[in-house]
């Protein structure tokens, strides 16, 4: 395997969750952060204590690792591959070397491309006004980075200000479909009720931000 290839789903202080299994069942799950990779050697992820436990515990040739994800690609793949235990160490961080995937398993779960931003945004809910980043968007929603997500919660219907709303329609239903926790912030996913047509203007003007950004070019 070309680890290219793990570069391009996972990107360092992206979260994993890895399972432990013993002749074929599952016997342990957990998170874990992915911290990096040496090329063909092998990959490294911050644990918890107790999942760290349960590693040392384990630590067999005849318990399969798999390593599963959501990646931050244009159509957000969900990978999985397996390793094995390298070592172990708690020093200065709680983490595991694991061997280098020698494949990994992919599928996009997105049905439309998504274009990668950085663009000012804010997330408006009733008289809640939350200032951050619109990080991607694709014609059935968006991505925003805040520093503190307020009293949002999954469900909510909620507007989005940026520099697209004179593209996109004024009647446009948004909704929180997920929050999560990352070392940057918390990124919000945004599902709006139907997707919008992506005319030629708003693909320009989204291809124009996506060089500004540095993600495209």
């Amino acid at each position: 395997m070309n680890n290219n290839d793990l570069n391009r789903f996972l990107v360092p202080g992206a979260a994993v969750s890895i399972t432990l299994e013993a002749n074929g069942s599952a016997k342990y799950n957990f998170s874990a952060i992915y911290i990096g990779n040496k090329p063909t050697k092998y990959v490294v992820f911050e644990l918890t204590q107790q999942a760290m436990d349960k590693i040392t515990e384990t630590e067999s040739a005849s318990v399969n690792i798999i390593v599963r994800a959501i990646s931050d690609t244009e159509y957000g793949h969900v990978i999985a591959f397996k390793c094995n235990v390298i070592q172990a160490i708690s020093a200065p961080a709680l983490q595991v070397f694991m061997s280098a995937p020698t494949s990994i398993a992919s599928k996009p779960i997105r049905e439309h491309e998504r274009y990668k931003l950085n663009l000012n945004a804010a997330v408006r809910l009733r008289e809640h006004y939350l200032q951050g980043y619109m990080i991607d968007f694709s014609v059935s929603g968006c991505g925003l980075l805040l520093n503190d997500t307020g009293v949002l919660e999954i469900g909510n219907e909620v507007s989005i200000d940026s520099e697209l709303n004179r593209m996109l329609p004024s009647d446009l239903v948004s909704r929180v479909v997920s929050i999560r926790k990352q070392a940057t912030g918390f990124i919000v996913g945004i599902q709006f009720e139907s997707p919008i047509l992506l005319t030629h203007d708003l693909k320009r003007e989204l291809l124009e931000q996506s060089f500004k950004s540095g993600n495209l070019g």
